[in-house]
């Protein structure tokens, strides 16, 4: 049909005398121009406005999931009120022409409600850099930080509820005195506290902190381990823990640390993960880890990126969506899957309308769905308020409308704790600083809904 068409045009071309180049008919293109679908839909009903366009004919005809949409001359869009299932929604759109050609497109709409609220919660000081655990009782472990940007770290850590409603006192020991470690959660209970520094803002090794400990809920106390081979030596790093054939390993991502043995060496961004296993409470360097370059194309990388397991209780082969990398990098997000043995198989640049960012945090909200929340921008120096939603099935980032009420406060260097209740997910966001580099005490809850997974 192309050919005889063409020829039929080259024909008549001919006869008449033609001094234009032809353009090849194409079927007609569709955009959602009303609502802005890069952002969380929060009406369950939408106004949809589509242009629908054809370089050579009358569009004749619009359908979303074949229901009609209505033509209105004077904004020349069609139009449709169309109410969207909670959760992520696939549009499927048809146009078709005058000659009976059709194009079909897909567009993705993310509905939910979320609800950006001030916590009971208020701890006695202000900190960031420090690290929150979600105990097997429900209790929130709030242990180490600073309450100046590049302080000193301090050596007090909370145990409370995440309900809490009076102003809450730390308790004190000497082994909490650390920012910029991770804390990870261990199958019995127990607490794994890894990397950090006795400074927020280093100077050389001897400032790093490479003893392991252990926190035991059941007697309140922190324990030094025993590590085999070279120590985690790095600050504002990603930790997450892999459960594999009976074996317990965590994975130490990114961060800020040395580069070479040398302790006057300055500290450089890390570009590497390695794999410990933990065993009979040892942790043991995995080495053939060592140097697996995992960011090789990011200039400059930054510290405090996030690194987020795609899936809850992820095995050792999995995907990750790594956060923060560089500002300089022209995607906020890249997935990664890692194989058995550690090496990094691909990486994919996914580019995102959220705003660039470090020292945010990255919660999985349920398989496949990851929420940003807060950060420091370094090429602005600011910080900023925009939550992001990616959905790694649809490789989508969505936003969040902006206005009162509708985003938390912004912070950098806090961090956020996934609880859930029914379809109401919410994360109790705890320290960090405001712009102005005051240490946060005051908590908020963030609460989002969506479906559960089928």
């Amino acid at each position: 049909m192309i050919l005889r068409r063409w020829w039929g045009l080259l024909v008549l071309c001919g006869l008449l005398g033609c001094d234009r180049t032809f353009e090849e008919v194409e079927p007609p293109s569709i955009t959602v121009t009303e609502p802005d679908l890069s952002l969380v839909q929060l009406a369950e009903t939408i106004q949809l406005q589509v242009a629908a366009t054809s370089n050579f004919r009358d569009v004749q005809r619009v359908t979303l999931d074949g229901q009609d949409l209505e033509y209105n001359a004077e904004t020349d869009r069609w139009h449709l009120a169309y109410r969207l299932e909670r959760g992520l929604n696939a549009l499927i759109f048809e146009a078709t022409d005058s000659a009976d050609e059709t194009r079909t497109d897909t567009s993705y709409a993310l509905f939910t409600s979320y609800f950006p609220t001030l916590s009971p919660l208020t701890l006695q000081e202000g900190r960031g850099g420090h690290t929150t655990t979600r105990l097997t009782s429900g209790q929130l472990l709030i242990v180490g930080g600073t309450p100046v940007p590049g302080g000193n770290a301090v050596d007090t850590y909370y145990r409370v509820a995440p309900n809490e409603s009076d102003v809450v006192f730390p308790q004190r020991a000497a082994r909490a005195a650390r920012v910029g470690h991770t804390a990870t959660l261990l199958p019995d209970g127990r607490v794994l506290i890894l990397g950090g520094s006795h400074t927020a803002a280093p100077e050389n090794r001897n400032d790093l902190l490479t003893t392991a400990l252990l926190f035991d809920p059941d007697n309140n106390s922190f324990a030094e381990i025993v590590t085999e081979g070279v120590p985690v030596r790095r600050l504002f790093h990603s930790a997450y823990l892999i459960e594999q054939g009976g074996e317990i390993f965590v994975d130490v991502v990114g961060g800020l640390g040395d580069s070479d043995s040398d302790a006057n060496t300055l500290l450089v961004p890390r570009d590497d993960q390695r794999r410990f296993r933990f065993r009979n409470d040892s942790l043991i360097a995995l080495d053939f880890r060592t140097g697996v370059n995992i960011f090789p194309d990011v200039e400059p990388l930054r510290p405090g990126l996030t690194y987020t397991p795609l899936q809850a209780n992820a095995p050792a082969s999995t995907r990750y969506l790594a956060t923060g990398l560089g500002i300089n990098d022209p995607a906020t997000g890249r997935t990664y899957q890692i194989t058995d043995d550690g090496i990094n198989l691909f990486a994919d640049p996914r580019r995102s309308i959220v705003e660039a960012r470090t020292r945010h945090t990255a919660n999985l909200l349920q398989t496949d769905f990851v929420l940003v929340l807060g950060g420091w921008q370094h090429e602005e120096g600011t910080v900023t308020d925009a939550p992001g939603l990616y959905v790694a099935t649809v490789d989508r980032w969505f936003g969040f409308p902006e206005g009162p009420g509708l985003r938390p406060a912004p912070r950098y260097g806090h961090t956020a704790t996934k609880f859930i209740d029914g379809l109401t997910q919410w994360l109790v966001i705890i320290g960090g600083y405001s712009p102005d580099g005051t240490a946060i005490a005051a908590a908020e809850y963030f609460s989002i809904e969506l479906p559960l997974p089928q």
